[in-house]
């Protein structure tokens, strides 16, 4: 369950000669060349593990490309870090500082490697809390940042941290400025929303204290043996002196509980929601009570925790479509077409043995990859549910590097249409039980006897002559599928790629609509869609644009062209 990073993404790799001749020079005791891996996330600075034969070490650089005039200083962020550790324990050791930028390009750090376990989107694999642990986990959380804003900043000898007095002001002017410099032509302008934070901010603050400033449950280290016991805190970079509770209201704007609204779960990213996790307003209310500090009207601090997130993701957003960025985490969506389903039999519904291994293939290679989907949706169907089961069940199955998969939304827009409805309206003999099937089996290439049955079908289907037959006219179809990519998209906005587990249907739709093909030739694409094959649509605000179609990298690697199924 320690947390363990994964292969370096490609374009942010790092010249590791010249990182370890450095570190041998200002650190004592490192042989050998050692190996580096990079941690999840790094939406923001980028986290490397540069494993020694004898000692782990982490390094924090900026991202690659332009970044805000303030942000990413690495500099300051390892100052901040050794200021801070003699009074606050959980600040991991620095063993290096280098302004350097002849070694990497750029300023960095380095510093000692505090194992332990990190709770992501879902606890540690492996982990599992009754309701009671699991509050007494998240007030060990909430505990370590009310520690931190106990610090007299004068009397530990921190008043060089920050500026302190006009914080409010300077954070409310400063993130509105950011996002207007961020903001892209696809993006709403939250003008109202700056207006309303900068009439409603305090006077003064509530008080002068240290205050972290992403405070949240991945920047926390739990401790392995006794995992509701924090023992480190990770990601000083925007460290400062400020109000508290702006730093309390920033921590709330990632706290999403049981009781959201399914979209707002969706784009969880930490186990809030769990049985004995402490709600918004009970978090808000406990920290007053522990701090002393009045909270009766916190809405101000949550507008202006959610609005500075807002701003985060726009920021990185821009990094992305301004080209200076590699992560895939920061924009597209994914259908996957269901594994190969029972051909055939009187359950077509049913995954195949052989849909479940092209499933639990693809789960294998993200996982090789060491990507994730900040959502995950699927159709209702059976083939929908067994697929993306399979899938991800395989990428949580590939070691503790690859965070756990978030939880599924059903959304039946993704359904297939209703194909015996269709063939049947084309051959009423076909109608009865069984009927199709020993159709089928009679036919001396039963695959292809099936194919020409359908193209005729589906031809009679959508040609328009015919809607009044069926309890799904074409058109309905089309704008079901239409309807779910636009659920699909929002989700793409506002919390990562999005992977749709689906069937060949929809995905030839929405393929045919991003590529303006005419309804007659929709199900040109259909006949070629290969099960379990992968179409990536990037997202950038409101415009869709079709990256692949059918992808199928991860069957053939596998080197059996047996996995190769259309049906």
């Amino acid at each position: 369950m320690i947390d363990r990073p994964g292969r370096v993404r490609a374009g942010e790799e790092i010249d590791i000669a010249r990182v370890d001749a450095y570190l041998k020079q200002h650190t004592t005791g490192l042989t050998g060349t050692p190996e580096v891996q990079q941690f999840a996330g790094g939406a923001s600075n980028l986290t490397y593990l540069l494993a020694y034969p004898e000692r782990d070490l982490i390094l924090r650089r900026p991202p690659f490309g332009h970044k805000a005039k303030s942000a990413h200083d690495m500099l300051r962020e390892a100052r901040v870090m050794q200021a801070l550790r003699p009074v606050y324990p959980y600040v991991p050791q620095i063993t290096a500082i280098c302004d350097d930028t002849e070694v990497l390009g750029c300023d960095f750090f380095v510093m000692e490697r505090i194992r332990g376990l990190i709770a992501r989107q879902d606890l540690p694999a492996g982990l599992v809390l009754d309701a009671a642990q699991t509050r007494r986990l998240c007030l060990s959380v909430i505990d370590r940042l009310i520690e931190l804003h106990s610090i007299d900043p004068a009397a530990a000898g921190l008043n060089e941290l920050g500026r302190g007095e006009g914080y409010v002001r300077r954070q409310i002017e400063g993130w509105s400025e950011r996002y207007r410099q961020a903001r892209t032509p696809d993006a709403a302008d939250f003008e109202t929303v700056m207006a309303w934070l900068a009439e409603r901010m305090p006077a003064h603050e509530t008080a002068i204290r240290v205050v972290h400033n992403d405070f949240r449950f991945d920047n926390v280290i739990l401790d392995p043996d006794d995992p509701m016991t924090v023992i480190g805190v990770l990601d000083w970079e925007m460290a400062t002196l400020g109000d508290p509770l702006m730093d309390l209201g920033n921590s709330l704007a990632y706290w999403v509980q049981a009781d959201d609204d399914p979209t707002f779960l969706a784009l969880r990213r930490q186990p809030t929601h769990l049985p004995g996790m402490l709600t918004r307003a009970e978090v808000v209310a406990y920290y007053g009570e522990r701090t002393g500090l009045t909270v009766d009207h916190f809405d101000f601090y949550l507008v202006y925790g959610l609005f500075r997130l807002a701003v985060i993701v726009q920021q990185i957003y821009f990094r992305y479509a301004q080209g200076q960025t590699t992560n895939p985490q920061f924009a597209g969506f994914g259908k996957v077409r269901h594994g190969q389903a029972s051909f055939g039999a009187d359950d077509y519904d049913r995954l195949s043995p052989l849909g479940v291994q092209q499933a639990r293939l693809l789960g294998q290679w993200w996982a090789r990859l060491g990507a994730a989907p900040g959502a995950v949706m699927r159709g209702s169907l059976r083939r929908h549910r067994e697929t993306a089961d399979a899938c991800l069940d395989a990428l949580r199955g590939q070691g503790d590097a690859t965070p756990p998969a978030p939880d599924l939304i059903e959304d039946a827009g993704f359904d297939e249409f209703d194909h015996h409805e269709v063939l049947v309206r084309h051959a009423p003999e076909l109608a009865a039980p069984g009927a199709l099937a020993r159709h089928i089996a009679a036919q001396a290439d039963p695959q292809r006897a099936f194919q020409r049955l359908f193209v005729a079908a589906v031809a009679r289907w959508a040609d328009g002559a015919h809607d009044a037959d069926y309890r799904e006219p074409w058109p309905v179809f089309k704008a079901r599928c239409l309807g779910a990519l636009g659920r699909a998209q929002a989700l793409c906005r506002h919390g990562g790629p999005v992977v749709v587990f689906t069937s060949g249907g929809p995905i030839g739709v929405l393929a045919q609509h991003l590529l303006g093909i005419p309804d007659r030739r929709a199900f040109d694409l259909h006949w070629v869609l290969l099960n379990a094959g992968i179409t990536r649509i990037d997202c950038r605000g409101e415009r869709l644009t079709l990256h692949s179609l059918n992808g199928v990298p991860h069957l053939e690697l596998a080197g059996d062209p047996g996995l190769i199924t259309y049906r």
